[in-house]
């Protein structure tokens, strides 16, 4: 057992010598780990230890001794209290270095690769301004309001930070925050709270949660959809033809209803309120209809760069059958088929589906198809097999991809699996899945769909042996 040589409230002076997976800096005191937010490697910083655990203890810094050669100053005025970005404090040159590095020790680690061949990684050239997608909550300030705030909840927390312009978001999106923002209050629309009760279930009340609007790279189409506790929104009327009026390129508004007092933010029912319910845009010279509960990479330009490498460290020809695992919209499914004798394209969410057909035929693919449920489903695995793809690509959430899906994947043994990841510790442990299976790692192209924060996309090459 560690013996923790800290109590809460200390008052240490640490050098700093690493950044973990949360970009915080990491120190030693006594061999005992310390992780430091806004600390870099090679500060010393005074620090006082703010959370004592078993293992390790979180400081916050009192002072700063040396700095890093890689520490700039954080142009946005929300980022010490914003949970939205981890590393606006460090260079781009330095988050670039990061993620390498962060992918390298997670496959050394996880997937006990040696020395894993990881090519250099894809930044921007102008790493601000890039989402396409803005999810914000919507909360009271305090229980005697009714009308809330917009912006992003802070760190580890439900506390949210009131914001009206984001750096990493689309300027579209900047401009919908600042307009709802002051129709909230001028419209007198109730806004939701979670009162929390002892012994009893936490009971949320008010009206509108979230926001989320998403606008097109290509085409500059906007949607909005207004999360909210009930189907009733007072002034709603009001509301959308004051959006119409004020939001450009507004093609539609939503309503979805969630009353679970979780920090999900999507219910199961979606109402139409006015217009379209998507958007349009275009990547690589497909067009796409994107629905509001649909899967779409948030970074645009980069989304390109990603899926060119994809299909370039795949090599994918003419005689390929490939199996498109967590297909989305069907956006690498239709870049892929241009390219390949035929593909198959397997999404769980359905209004993702209902998009990839539309998308199929906007188009004018016939040698796709689409398949709707989970990929480890049974009915899935066995339609899988039937198929006998030689070549595979997946796209998983963060999890990961599942356990019974890479086996049966195992059993039909394509030749090549294109693996594209979100999340560095999945992707090493998937990787050494398939290693066990008769595999191998043979590159990885890291590429910044995130930056200013510690997420990073990555895409693999992984070949039988």
């Amino acid at each position: 057992m560690i013996q923790k040589p800290v109590e809460k409230k200390d008052i240490l002076t640490l050098d700093i010598h690493d950044l973990n997976h949360q970009g915080e800096g990491v120190g030693k005191y006594n061999n005992f780990t310390i992780f430091v937010p806004f600390a870099l490697p090679g500060e010393q910083v005074t620090v006082e230890i703010d959370t004592l655990k078993k293992n390790y203890a979180k400081a916050s810094v009192k002072e700063y001794h040396t700095l890093s050669e890689e520490r700039v100053e954080p142009p946005c005025p929300y980022y010490y209290d914003c949970g939205g970005c981890q590393l606006q404090h460090l260079s781009y040159k330095g988050q670039l270095a990061y993620k390498e590095k962060l992918i390298e020790n997670q496959l050394i680690k996880i997937a006990q690769i040696e020395k894993p061949i990881i090519e250099p990684i894809i930044g921007m050239e102008n790493p601000w301004y890039y989402r396409n997608k803005l999810q914000s909550p919507v909360r009271v300030k305090n229980r005697s309001e009714k009308t809330g705030v917009l912006g992003f909840f802070r760190k580890n927390s439900h506390q949210l930070v009131e914001i009206d312009h984001c750096m990493i978001q689309k300027k579209a999106n900047n401009h919908i925050l600042e307009i709802l923002k002051n129709l909230l209050e001028e419209l007198k629309i109730p806004s939701y709270q979670v009162l929390r009760t002892k012994g009893r279930k936490d009971k949320g009340i008010g009206s509108l949660r979230h926001i989320v609007s998403r606008t097109g790279h290509k085409t500059g189409e906007t949607h909005l959809t207004l999360v909210t506790r009930t189907k009733e929104l007072p002034n709603k009327k009001k509301l959308i033809n004051r959006l119409q009026k004020d939001i450009p390129n507004l093609v539609g508004i939503t309503q979805n209803i969630n009353n679970r007092p979780t920090s999900q933010v999507f219910g199961d029912e979606f109402i139409e309120l006015w217009g379209q319910q998507y958007i349009k845009d275009e990547l690589i010279n497909k067009q796409y209809r994107i629905s509001p509960a649909a899967f779409y990479q948030v970074n645009p330009e980069q989304t390109e760069k990603l899926y060119n490498k994809l299909f370039e460290i795949c090599a994918i020809d003419e005689h390929d059958r490939v199996l498109d695992a967590y297909s989305g919209i069907g956006t690498i499914t239709l870049l892929a088929a241009d390219k390949v004798a035929s593909i198959l394209g397997v999404e769980e969410v359905e209004e993702a589906v209902q998009d990839s057909f539309e998308n199929k035929d906007i188009n004018q693919k016939g040698n796709v198809s689409f398949l709707t449920g989970k990929v480890e489903e049974k009915q899935v695995l066995k339609e899988i097999v039937d198929f006998s793809p030689n070549t595979v690509f997946v796209d998983p959430p963060r999890k990961g991809c599942d356990e019974d899906f890479l086996q049966i994947v195992s059993e039909i043994k394509p030749q090549k699996i294109g693996y594209v990841s979100c999340d560095p510790s999945t992707l090493a442990r998937d990787i050494g899945r398939l290693k066990a299976k008769g595999y191998k790692l043979t590159k990885v192209v890291p590429i910044d769909l995130f930056p200013q924060t510690v997420h990073v996309e990555a895409v693999a090459l992984i070949e039988l042996e």
